[in-house]
């Protein structure tokens, strides 16, 4: 009689505890959610003409919208998370050799672009194409000296790892026709830290 008893309150703590487990759980899910986020898609043309492919950061001697704060940050962003960088850019030529496109170009001077972007959002909490001096997101590349005849930008706020933020932006039509588009040649990608999650941003260009 005693040994049913006990049976009977293991298995009522069973319950309460697998009970709890799943509130938890369902606790964590439903914060995160409405943290994550992406903005929408954007592009823009000149006629300047594309410049070389290159290492090395021309810069011009307007007045930089962004600190150099966020300019050094982003430097080291690029160090510190140079392998999250490759990994985004794999899935997305991932992506683009599934629909029979070319590979995007990983390019140095559009991630030092993306990750000022990402640090001025993460300093300023400005989540949107319009930078946090209400200047357009493009000005960054008149600022890093960077030449183009088409640029596109994908941001997104609150993913803690690359697939859930690619997956984002794969559902948004905007992100995508970005990440996807055949006249794009060079990407460049930007993380900036914000808690235990992160600021994507996407530089594109032709």
């Amino acid at each position: 009689m005693v040994g049913k008893k006990i049976g009977i309150l293991l298995l009522s703590l069973l319950i309460i505890v697998g009970c709890g487990i799943k509130k938890d759980s369902n606790t964590y899910e439903n914060s995160i959610t409405p943290l994550a986020y992406v903005n929408q898609g954007n592009t823009t043309t000149t006629k300047t003409t594309t410049s070389t492919l290159t290492t090395t950061v021309k810069r011009t001697t307007t007045t930089s919208v962004s600190t150099n704060d966020d300019l050094s940050i982003a430097k080291n962003n690029i160090n510190t998370y140079i392998n999250t960088i490759n990994e985004m850019i794999s899935v997305i030529n991932r992506y683009r050799r599934e629909k029979g496109l070319s590979d995007l170009e990983y390019s140095y001077e559009l991630s030092l672009a993306a990750s000022v972007r990402a640090a001025e959002m993460a300093r300023t909490g400005v989540f949107e194409h319009t930078r946090p001096d209400g200047s357009k997101w493009s000005t960054v590349y008149k600022e890093l000296g960077i030449k183009y005849n088409r640029a596109a930008e994908n941001i997104s706020y609150g993913f803690n790892d690359v697939e859930r933020a690619m997956k984002a932006f794969m559902n948004s039509p905007t992100h995508e026709h970005n990440i996807m588009n055949p006249d794009l040649k060079y990407v460049g990608i930007g993380v900036a830290p914000t808690g235990n999650t992160f600021y994507y941003a996407q530089e594109f260009k032709a």
